[in-house]
């Protein structure tokens, strides 16, 4: 039989910033250690991390108006566009919501997934090239940074 976790302390493990380990399908729960869940899958390799600090869960649930509020169970900072790739896959299979967020700038809760997982393009901020019809750059460079790297252009 498994071990009954109540929504408090799994509230309380999110807001320790436990490390994430896993998913638990059967109680759909993220699960910080094998023996809290003897039957979970792995999460995938990543680059990146996968937040579930107050902190982190708190900035994805908070959009440019102010009005609208989803609060994730976490958030990724992706270090490869890999990262998103292997979590829309693990999301897809297991169910859960996910979200793409920039700068916040979007209104109306748009960047945010109730009890899913919100991406933060911002870690993806790599300029690859700029050519005189093109840039090719990473979903988190600011309209600002590109401008600056292509006054030289």
């Amino acid at each position: 039989m498994r071990p009954h976790v109540s929504r408090r302390s799994f509230i309380k493990t999110i807001a320790a910033g436990a490390v994430i380990v896993g998913f638990d399908p059967i109680n759909r729960s993220w699960v910080t250690t094998a023996a809290a869940a003897p039957a979970f899958t792995r999460i995938p390799h990543l680059d990146g991390v996968l937040r579930r600090d107050d902190a982190a869960l708190t900035a994805a649930a908070d959009d440019f108006g102010h009005i609208v509020s989803h609060r994730p169970v976490a958030v990724l900072e992706p270090g490869s566009v890999q990262d998103i790739v292997n979590m829309v896959r693990f999301a897809r299979k297991h169910r859960l919501r996910i979200a793409g967020r920039g700068q916040g700038h979007s209104t109306y809760g748009q960047p945010q997934v109730e009890a899913g997982i919100v991406i933060d393009m911002n870690t993806l901020n790599t300029i690859h090239t700029i050519g005189t019809d093109h840039a090719v750059v990473d979903a988190g460079v600011l309209w600002s940074q590109l401008l600056q790297a292509a006054l030289p252009q």
